[in-house]
């Protein structure tokens, strides 16, 4: 193979893998700003004036349930596990999550004219980021909690060669009595009305208010237009776009 066939599949590749980036962060970027709209657009509604369907925005607290923390065995109404390790480099190092649970029982709301159930799915958005309770843990910790929990996520406590690895372990908890916020669908499941996900529309449950919330939605939603706009300018000055098309030609032309 040529010196230009390899210069034009490498400029090909780096052309797909630029899309296929922006793809992503545009995606990542209109998810946030349906969830934007959702909460700038959907008022409270009280629980006992809720209708029988359709979106709705209910703040209520989050009544007492028996269900524990998987680690510290604390009594809680929702709980996160995140399992980090430490990367870094000569300049400084921190810890990045790479395995992480969350809770899915059934919260309890109460607003005071009435009482609802709020079911969680994996599509669920949490935005938990004020008054959350949290312990870490390291793995050289003989916290029986923690070995059991890293064992039960298939996260290893050494690397390949056998040398165990620096990470922590961190839960976060929230109590009851802790005032939620939450945009969903009601819905009626055997004559009970409770708030849940639709395929296109997942719930949002936050801790922080509705100005709180946006606040953070338009932080999100700027960071991800942002690493759009790093993508296009490497291209640019990579020669992305002025390459693609030549290399496309020329590479399909040899096949």
């Amino acid at each position: 193979m040529s010196d230009l066939t390899l210069d034009a599949a490498a400029g090909l590749l780096f052309f797909l893998l630029s899309i296929v980036g922006i793809a992503y962060c545009l995606s990542r970027a209109i998810k946030i700003m349906i969830g934007i709209i959702r909460v700038h657009c959907i008022d409270g509604t009280s629980i006992g004036a809720l209708p029988s369907s359709g979106q709705v925005k209910v703040i209520g607290k989050a009544e007492k349930q028996a269900i524990y923390s998987p680690i510290a065995q604390k009594s809680c109404v929702w709980w996160r596990i995140e399992v980090q390790k430490e990367q870094g480099d000569e300049y400084g190092s921190a810890w990045t999550t790479f395995h992480k649970e969350t809770s899915m029982e059934p919260l309890e709301i109460n607003d005071g004219t009435g009482k609802i159930k709020i079911f969680p799915e994996p599509s669920t958005n949490f935005i938990i980021y004020e008054n959350p309770k949290r312990e870490i843990f390291l793995n050289e910790s003989s916290n029986v909690g923690v070995i059991y929990f890293l064992e039960k996520a298939g996260v290893k406590p050494t690397n390949f060669l056998g040398i165990k690895r620096k990470l922590q372990v961190v839960e976060t908890i929230i109590e009851a009595g802790e005032n939620f916020y939450i945009w969903g669908e009601v819905q009626h499941r055997n004559a009970i009305k409770m708030i849940v996900s639709k395929p296109s529309l997942p719930l949002i449950i936050s801790i922080p208010n509705g100005k709180q919330l946006l606040r953070l939605l338009y932080f999100y939603c700027f960071l991800w237009f942002t690493g759009i706009v790093v993508i296009v300018l490497t291209m640019i000055m990579m020669g992305g776009w002025a390459t693609f098309f030549p290399t496309a030609g020329y590479l399909f032309s040899n096949i």
